[in-house]
Parts: C-alpha cells; structure tokens; sequence
C-alpha cells in the first residue's frame, strides 16, 4: 500500500482527534494506581484488619503503628508495623496484601520480632516520591 501525503494527512488527524477524544484511555495504566498512598492515610487505617496472603494462606494483620521516616520536599518516607496474633512466622518477602476497602497491593514485608503469647510483629517500609 502506497502512503501518499494525502493519506498520511488523513491518518495523522484521525489519530490525533482519537487521542484528543479518549485520552485517559489510551494513557491509562493497565494495572490500577492505588489513589492516596500516604502516612496520614495509614494512620487513619490503624486498628484496622489487613489480610496478607503468605505460603500457608491467609494471615489476619492489625495496622498498629505508623512511624514517619526523614522527610524533604521530594520524599516521603514512612515505615507502617503490623501485628499478628496468630504466632504465624512469615520470611521477609513481597505478599499481596489486602486493605479493609478490599484493595490489594503487593507490599515488601519484614519479620519484625515477636512478642508475649505468640504475637509477631512485621513492618513494612515505603519510600515515596511526592
């Protein structure tokens, strides 16, 4: 097929009346963007129930504490411990992690110690670009 100017032309404004048209669609992401991923939106999470999806199945974590890291004008740092009665012993890793409004983000989580009668402790450290 031959391109000539006049066809090429006509694709071109085709295309960008399309763009102009749609353009989230065609910018969009094809994994949904978790919308307000801040400190002060995990503290309004704490006492909470997060469910962690590990090796053996489903673990039931409460958001118990949101420590603020260094802070600038470009960074937020902020690290967010967990806690598990369940005496469940988890290896640092990525695990899909269910918030209480059902979303789910994939999160690095660390062994975090443990406490009297079988309480573990896990933490997980987030470092975001403004």
């Amino acid at each position: 097929m031959n391109m000539t100017r006049k066809r090429f032309l006509a694709l071109a404004s085709s295309a960008a009346a399309l763009a102009a048209a749609k353009p989230l669609r065609l910018l969009a992401s094809p994994t949904p963007r978790v919308v307000g991923f801040r400190s002060e939106n995990f503290r309004q999470l704490q006492g909470k129930t997060f469910t962690l999806n590990g090796p053996g199945g489903a673990v039931r974590l409460v958001l118990q504490d949101v420590r603020d890291g260094p802070q600038d004008r470009l960074t937020e740092q902020f690290s967010v411990v967990f806690v598990s009665e369940d005496g469940v012993v988890l290896p640092q890793g990525t695990y899909p992690v269910t918030f209480p409004d059902r979303r789910t983000l994939d999160v690095f989580v660390v062994p975090a110690g443990a406490g009297a009668a079988g309480v573990t402790f896990f933490r997980a450290d987030f470092n975001l670009l403004r």
